[in-house]
């Protein structure tokens, strides 16, 4: 996260929100609560871009997988 150009504070305010979510999930599967607003569902939904290009990168600039 510090490469991304967060500070201490920025980072833990970040793990503070995570943790929130997570234990607001965690309630509401413990208590059996369903949602009742669901997204659309897409016929096809949109095919996703590679973020990055490069070492470790397993995608081809194609959009195809390599073979490993």
């Amino acid at each position: 996260m510090k490469r991304l150009g967060l500070d201490d504070a920025a980072v833990v305010e970040l793990m503070a929100v995570v943790d929130f979510f997570n234990g607001t999930n965690a309630l509401a599967d413990g208590l059996g609560i369903e949602p009742d607003v669901f997204p659309p569902v897409e016929a096809h939904p949109p095919r996703m871009k590679p973020v990055a290009e490069g070492r470790g990168s397993r995608t081809l600039a194609k959009g195809r997988r390599s073979r490993r």
